[in-house]
């Protein structure tokens, strides 16, 4: 049975009764016009999009149906981490070909309230489009954070130190794992395929750290490290400067290196869709918010500080600034 079988509101009808959990703040989901939120007094709403094309951004071949739902709520949730958020709700707007089998098309919602669940959110409404082509998902993220403590990209100070939550460059070494004409098991790295297909946003962070005055600036590592720093540093009107030997990478992204004769640290630094933080914190205060984050099982890496200047430049042991292709994610450039 196809979605052609069943039509809009049969489909509808299927996606409400998988939402078994929501947000006390969504006091209304799916059903009416619209989702009504109540943020509660003092707080401000964040709000994020962020889109996913088959094709461009995933293949069918690669991630279950599941895995596309689940990892586009990551993506959209991952930018409310970055803000010092609490995510709240998701809608999504779904164009899909209606020769897509129900089941499957009802595993790309499954995933979606599943990743929203265990954010603390949940599925609040959207839109379903008949489209036939390649699969194009939409995803809003609603959150919400004290208005005082709203974390943005342009808050870093000079001798900030950085601070990284995660291993990065997983997700960028899976793709060219996947692309690869080597005769290598993709079954030999279950880390990398991991971040690319079940990738969590770093709310666990944001729940953590919210509202902590050492934190000055942060930003989602979703266009890779390098050119998201570069971010930062053009917001705030400062230079960074990150240490590629501080960078965190797992054990499975310097053996996939090996084996396919890569650099790592072009996936590490120039990759993208980590779905880590970057943090710019007061340097008195990194210390302690590195051992209090450990005392929780979160391991914030320091990889740099701020410095005068502008833009984002990666040194070697000895200080010479090294040359990375700045890979991650510009959909206009060629």
């Amino acid at each position: 049975m196809d979605l052609s079988n069943i039509g809009e509101f049969g489909f509808i009808n299927r996606i409400r009764r998988l939402v078994t959990h929501s947000h006390p703040a969504l006091t209304t989901g799916i059903g009416d016009d619209a989702a009504v939120l109540e943020p509660g007094e003092g707080f401000g709403v964040l709000l994020s999009t962020d889109a996913m094309v088959e094709g461009r951004h995933f293949r069918r071949e690669w991630m279950s149906p599941r895995q596309i739902g689940g990892r586009a709520a990551a993506a959209a949730l991952s930018d409310i981490a970055a803000m010092g958020g609490e995510a709240l709700a998701i809608l999504c707007t779904i164009c899909i070909d209606p020769a897509w089998p129900v089941d499957e098309a009802e595993q790309l919602f499954v995933g979606m309230q599943a990743l929203a669940e265990r954010s603390g959110a949940g599925l609040a409404g959207g839109d379903v489009v008949s489209a036939p082509g390649p699969l194009l998902i939409d995803i809003t993220a609603v959150g919400r954070a004290r208005t005082r403590a709203i974390w943005r990209r342009s808050g870093a100070r000079l001798g900030d130190r950085l601070l990284l939550t995660g291993c990065v460059g997983d997700a960028a070494a899976a793709v060219d794992l996947l692309n690869s004409e080597d005769a290598l098991s993709v079954d030999c790295f279950p880390g990398l395929l991991t971040a690319l297909r079940e990738p969590s946003p770093r709310l666990d962070v944001a729940a953590a750290l919210s509202g902590d005055p050492a934190v000055h600036a942060a930003i989602d590592t979703s266009d890779g490290l390098l050119s998201d720093a570069g971010h930062i540093a053009e917001a705030s009107g400062v230079g960074i400067q990150i240490s590629a030997a501080d960078i965190p990478v797992s054990r499975e992204l310097l053996e996939c290196a090996r084996l396919l004769r890569r650099d790592p640290l072009q996936w590490a630094a120039g990759g993208g869709e980590d779905f880590e933080l970057l943090l710019a914190v007061d340097p008195s205060a990194a210390d302690d918010i590195r051992a209090r984050m450990l005392e929780r099982g979160l391991r914030l890496v320091d990889i740099g500080h701020i410095i005068e200047g502008d833009g984002a430049s990666l040194l070697d042991e000895t200080g010479t600034q090294m040359s990375v292709e700045r890979g991650g994610w510009d959909h206009f450039r060629r």
